[in-house]
């Protein structure tokens, strides 16, 4: 017989072999699909990282591509950028830049890496709470290969997906330590594994509540409660009939005055089970206010952000209770069938019809109710996969919609755990009488898991480029005008590099964006980009107009609209959208420089054109003023045409007065020859004159 140690050793060995085969598959399905050379995507890469999208379109989030320095370390914990506070994610992101730099591939292996490890993890917690290795290693190769996963793994900007599933099953798995012996030590560690995942993405807010489903299954933990005092009476024996009564104790001895006989500790008693479900409530309170607060802080985040969409915009009834519906059914089936993945799967809104939501609604509950039967019945895995799935889905089912999608792949990463669980446990059990039960699950798991493999290689290579990923999802969705708005700019920034034929094409998806929703403020600005680009001004000029009326608090089209105006000489017509552009975005630095040349410049025409006609002393002034203002007055170009305009209105001594000021400004910077030029003009203020631009 072996040895309990030499078992011990196998188990070891056993499971270290499996852990090895789960990252080999793993590493080499996402390998074979190209993620070591795939690129950052124009899919919140930029925000969150960097993006190139070539024709001089560089977007990058500058404190992440700084690394990890003292300034970005502050920041990363004040920030609440992309809607959320979770300075994890932005530490990881610029660990990789100081490793890596901006080369895309070694961003994409840090994800991958974290994604092999979630897989390691699923398959030895379940196994530590279950002690069921092989229906453990079967969930785990679900989540490690199934192509719904691909999203969270392959896409950077997802980064926080992974991470905080990291430290999520790190705390699933400190809490079955502590379920298994109670202690202050281990709770703190269940406390930090959460508060860690939480920093990482706010998905982990339903996790103590996943805890509470592994009291139930499969710790059990309600019926091991015992209360810490007070004993229960010894229950009576049923007396039979005819038996003799037990004798009856003296008054002296119920008084204590007969011998004491052996006493022993009083047997603690079960409580009840609610009080059972009680106390385990109270136990898990710390987590559930740490939830609390993260909810809290991400609601904030959300809303200064504006990524919530307002109840008036998408009311919560019928809308968001039909596509909350139809969404836990659309995952359950993309987790059974995952054909026709997508990056952004469109909200339905009006396209949504009762019948469709009631009959989802019907399937859930029956779904529901089977499961409920089942656990009744000593089935009790299926109530907890069930509960899983569809509670750790709450936070992003969309009773609170942020975005524009109404479902996303990586939305099911951690929740298809529950799933999984399901299948397995189900399978072991449906086969427990079978002859060659075992060759008939290995062959199982071939059946699923090579089509998964397949699936997700080819999944993973729609990531590996912006321009595939949009096009792919286009080819599965209809209705998608922010893809097609997407693909367009793709298209536009390759235009500038190539040649027109692929702007042209690019006008197009923006066409089809508008077409679907007419008031898609952003297509009408990047389609007035685009015409702009080709030299149909006056067509550009429309769409920019078309996108403010759709959109009014767009600083972007307003800035754009200010510059088509430029280039057709309808400067105050520009400096009002400029102006308009910097009221709605405070910071808008290239408003702010751009309305400093054209005042500048319409101020000279005021003031120094040489025809009479073009000349107004009074708007010169109210034009330089006005740009001097915005500059601070420390602008020695800005105070030089000032003076012009002060000497065109007749006033000779202010503008010798202005015009001193800008000579010792001009030559403080070491503008010599500004400073000379001023100098000349000086020469004509002192004589009352004013000053002329020779030539047209």
């Amino acid at each position: 017989m072996k040895t309990a140690e030499a078992m011990g050793r196998n188990a070891v060995l056993r499971d270290l072999l499996l852990c090895c085969c789960l990252v080999a598959a793993t590493a080499a399905v996402y390998l074979f699909g190209g993620i070591s050379h795939a690129g950052f995507v124009y899919f919140d890469d930029g925000k969150y990282v960097y993006f190139n999208g070539g024709g001089g379109y560089i977007e990058q989030n500058d404190h992440v591509c700084a690394g990890l320095t003292r300034d970005s370390l502050r920041w990363a914990f004040y920030s609440m950028e992309q809607a959320n506070w979770h300075p994890l994610t932005w530490l990881s992101h610029m660990l990789d830049v100081t490793m890596f730099g901006l080369w895309a591939p070694g961003h994409h292996l840090t994800s991958l890496v974290l994604h092999c490890a979630n897989a390691v993890l699923v398959f030895l917690v379940l196994k530590s709470l279950t002690r069921a290795v092989w229906r453990s290693a079967a969930v785990a190769a679900l989540f490690a290969l199934h192509p719904l996963h691909v999203e969270s793994a392959a896409w950077v900007a997802e980064r926080k997906d992974v991470l905080s599933t990291f430290f999520g099953l790190l705390a699933l798995g400190a809490y079955g330590a502590y379920a298994r012996r109670p202690g202050l030590a281990r709770y703190a560690l269940v406390f930090l594994c959460l508060g860690l995942g939480l920093t990482a993405k706010p998905m982990l807010v339903t996790l103590p509540f996943v805890f509470l489903l592994l009291d139930y299954w499969p710790l059990r933990r309600a019926t091991a409660l015992r209360w810490p005092r007070g004993p229960r009476p010894e229950p009576q024996a049923p007396r039979r009939a005819g038996a003799q009564a037990p004798p009856r104790r003296s008054r002296k001895a119920r008084r204590g005055n007969a011998a004491p006989a052996a006493r022993t500790a009083p047997p603690a008693r079960e409580p009840s089970p609610l009080a059972a479900a009680g106390l385990l409530v109270l136990e898990k309170l710390p987590l559930f206010l740490l939830a609390a607060v993260s909810c809290v802080v991400t609601y904030i985040a959300q809303q200064r952000s504006g990524a919530v969409v307002p109840a008036a915009n998408l009311p919560f009834f019928p809308q968001r209770i039909e596509n909350v519906l139809t969404a836990y059914v659309r995952y359950l089936g993309k987790t059974l069938w995952p054909e026709g993945l997508a990056s952004l799967y469109p909200r339905r809104g009006e396209n949504l019809h009762l019948g469709t939501a009631l009959a989802a609604a019907a399937l859930l509950l029956a779904i529901s109710a089977a499961v409920v039967w089942a656990a009744r019945h000593g089935r009790r895995y299926l109530a907890v996969g069930w509960c899983w799935y569809l509670g750790m889905l709450v936070p992003v089912i969309g009773l609170v919609q942020v975005g524009d999608q109404s479902m996303a792949d990586r939305y099911t990463y951690l929740p298809s755990v529950g799933l999984f669980i399901m299948a397995a446990w189900g399978a072991a059990e449906a086969t427990a009488r079978w002859p060659h039960r075992r060759l008939v699950l290995a062959l199982l798991a071939v059946v699923v898991l090579l089509p998964c493999m397949v699936l997700t290689a080819r999944q993973a290579g729609y990531w590996a480029d912006s321009e595939t990923l949009f096009r792919r999802t286009l080819s599965v969705t209809t209705n998608n005008p922010i893809t097609h708005n997407n693909l367009g700019n793709i298209l536009t920034w390759r235009g500038r590099d190539l040649h027109d034929s692929v702007r042209s094409e690019a006008i197009q998806q923006y066409l089809l964006a508008i077409q679907i929703d007419p008031n898609y403020a952003e297509a009408y600005n990047n389609l007035g980009n685009t015409l702009q680009e080709c030299n149909r001004v006056g067509e550009a000029i429309e769409q920019y107009r078309k996108a403010i009326q759709a959109n009014p608090n767009y600083p972007q089209a307003c800035f754009n609209l200010g510059n088509a105006l430029v280039s057709l000489h309808e400067l105050d017509q520009a400096i009002e959208q400029y102006e308009a552009a910097i009221r709605l975005k405070p910071d808008y630095v290239e408003a702010g420089s751009n309305l400093l040349l054209v005042l500048n410049h319409l101020a000279r025409v005021r003031a120094a054109a040489p025809a009479a006609a073009q000349r107004d002393g009074a708007a010169a002034m109210r034009l330089a003023q006005r740009a001097c203002q915005l500059a601070g007055g420390q602008n020695p170009e800005l105070l030089d045409t000032l003076a012009m305009a002060y000497a065109e209105a007749g006033s000779f001594d202010e503008a010798a007065a202005t015009a001193r000021e800008a000579v010792r400004l001009a030559s403080a910077a070491g503008h010599n020859e500004l400073a000379e030029g001023i100098r000349s003009r000086l020469a004509l203020y002192a004589a009352h004159r004013p000053y002329r631009v020779p030539g047209p």
